[in-house]
């Protein structure tokens, strides 16, 4: 046989390997590497003393620089930012306190408002007397840095911290804010949990209308907000969401709902969405009742921990979330996206197809943090960031993949070294088209926890073309 045809049919053999699915480690389907997402640059270290978990990111077209919000325990548990610069890396500026009183603060949640170039952070703020637990929501703007040298020549921080959401009754407690900023209306949408004290699980899901202000945003409509989901005693709602719509002018929440808070007893978990136009702000009741979307296709009752991002190139939502085989059982887990439209009618289903895998049988150290999802601009499509364990107990690394639409991207891994220590992300924001940042809580096995980041790019990769001698010439 001719050398060359020996020699092509041998690189033939390892062409296709490439795509044969390995058993232990089965391919996500759709996947493709053609746009694979890839470090930018040395991993950043955000704070030296961070604390469980890390809140959010946002980023500001304006000075080009991401404001990534944290949780840090110093007296008590208190919320903290950092500006980071999108093209270099480098920090900009120290690290500075948003919220930290003798209350406990946090988690939080940022996002950036282009109208009036200012970051509007939420966060629940309250504290735990004899046995109960009560918490508003509160609000604070984040100026842009301004600098001497490379320490803040002032704090970036609005003097006026105000309430977003208050209880009605004393005997209730809100948790858990997300906000979506509303660019046609200048509006913010925040959404929070809420129940009742020694009732624990008979939650709620409300939401906060703000108009959006250079000096501080004025609520509308009740101090408490309005309802956009209860269910109970049949269903606990929880671990909402929220995302704008620009094409269509509407914001889409999307949340958790069981029969049982326990995840060991539950006998069943679903996420659902709930539509609601942007000025839409009284106190009444929901306008339409919320739309079970999965479990929906081939998936059984054990779906948690939603994300939601809008993409207004195909004008559709896409909701990541977790789904588990069996009941109080965070291992063997995958990651699932749903695409929903971006508005619809009864009878309609919102459902864009069957629900597709993202990640496939891993195990999570932090079952609360769930799948981060963000649109990282045209042609770029979506970056997802997520922890998972796929190959010992004392591995916890970031990964990150690319959406577009149902086609997966290669799984990148951002962080993790098989030391012991654990990661859990939780912060993800976008600049750039095809550039973002992931930020994560870092817990080593001896010494701080920390905070840190890493800068992300999309690249083509090389596409592969058979040579002619695959052709016997």
């Amino acid at each position: 046989m001719n050398i060359h045809r020996i020699i092509s049919i041998l690189l033939l053999a390892v062409f296709l390997s490439a795509f044969v699915p390995n058993g232990d480690d089965p391919l996500i389907p759709h996947e493709t590497e053609e746009y694979q997402l890839q470090p930018i640059g040395d991993v950043i270290e955000i704070s030296k003393y961070g604390r469980l978990y890390i809140d959010s990111a946002a980023y500001s077209d304006k000075t080009k620089q991401y404001l990534v919000v944290y949780g840090k325990d110093t007296n008590n548990d208190d919320v903290y930012g950092r500006f980071v610069d999108a093209a270099t890396g480098e920090l900009t500026g120290d690290e500075f306190e948003i919220a930290g009183t003798s209350a406990s603060e946090g988690p939080a949640d940022v996002v950036y408002d282009p109208y009036n170039d200012v970051f509007l952070v939420v966060y629940m703020s309250g504290g735990c007397g004899t046995g109960e637990c009560r918490f508003l929501i509160k609000g604070r703007l984040v100026n842009e840095p301004i600098l001497n040298g490379s320490s803040l020549a002032e704090s970036p921080l609005n003097p006026n911290e105000f309430i977003v959401a208050d209880q009605d009754y004393s005997d209730f407690t809100l948790s858990n804010p997300r906000v979506a900023y509303n660019s046609h209306d200048h509006q913010f949408l925040v959404v929070f949990e809420r129940y009742r004290v020694g009732e624990f699980g008979a939650y709620s899901i409300y939401g906060r209308m703000l108009s959006s202000n250079k000096e501080q945003p004025v609520g509308l409509g009740l101090d408490y907000g309005f309802r956009v989901a209860s269910f109970f005693p049949d269903e606990f709602v929880f671990n909402p969401d929220v995302s704008w719509a620009s094409e269509r002018g509407n914001f889409l929440v999307v949340f958790s709902g069981t029969d049982d808070i326990d995840p060991d007893l539950a006998e069943f978990s679903k996420i659902y969405a709930y539509w609601l136009y942007e000025t839409y702000q009284d106190g009444a009741d929901q306008v339409f009742s919320a739309y079970k979307i999965a479990p929906h296709g081939p998936l059984s009752k054990f779906c948690r921990r939603p994300s939601v991002a809008y993409d207004p190139t195909s004008d559709t939502y896409t909701v990541v979330y977790v789904y588990s085989k069996q009941k109080g059982d965070w291992k063997e887990l995958t990651i699932y996206g749903q695409r929903v439209k971006s508005k619809f009618t009864l009878p309609d289903v919102p459902q864009i197809g069957d629900p597709f895998p993202i990640e496939n049988d891993f195990d999570m150290y932090y079952p609360y943090v769930p799948p981060s999802i963000v649109y990282a601009g045209p042609g770029a499509a979506m970056h997802i960031a997520y922890t998972a364990n796929k190959e010992s107990e004392d591995y916890f690394p970031i990964y990150m993949r690319k959406l577009d639409g149902t086609n997966v991207g290669a799984a990148t891994l951002v962080f993790g070294k098989k030391d012991g220590s654990r990661n859990s992300a939780g912060a993800l924001a976008s600049s750039t088209p095809g550039n973002s940042i992931v930020a994560w809580h870092h817990e080593p096995l001896a010494g701080n926890q920390k905070i840190l980041a890493q800068r992300i790019g999309t690249f083509e990769m090389q596409k592969t073309f058979l040579p002619s001698i695959f052709m016997g010439k």
